[in-house]
């Protein structure tokens, strides 16, 4: 956990200290923005990886067809002008 947001919690308790939404909003980012700095330098990779994987488990191994496919066709084309 964050020290500023123990220290808020400490503050709430202690003193007669009023947090307004905006102050925990900020204090939530702030929280974030420490974690994030804690994960590791190619942890967007990972979780790319992570989701490829998952989704290569969930999908059904279809045959290979011969011929035309009657599904979409997600390739990359580059436009004609």
């Amino acid at each position: 956990m964050c020290i500023l947001f123990h220290v808020a919690v400490v503050d709430l308790y202690t003193c007669d200290i009023h947090f307004n939404t905006v102050r925990l909003i900020a204090v939530f980012i702030i929280c974030l923005g420490f974690l994030m700095l804690l994960l590791p330098e190619d942890w967007d990779q990972c979780l790319i990886e992570l989701g490829t994987k998952l989704r290569k488990r969930e999908q059904p191994v279809e045959p290979a067809e011969t011929g035309t496919s009657s599904g979409i066709n997600w390739t990359r084309r580059a436009r004609t002008s």
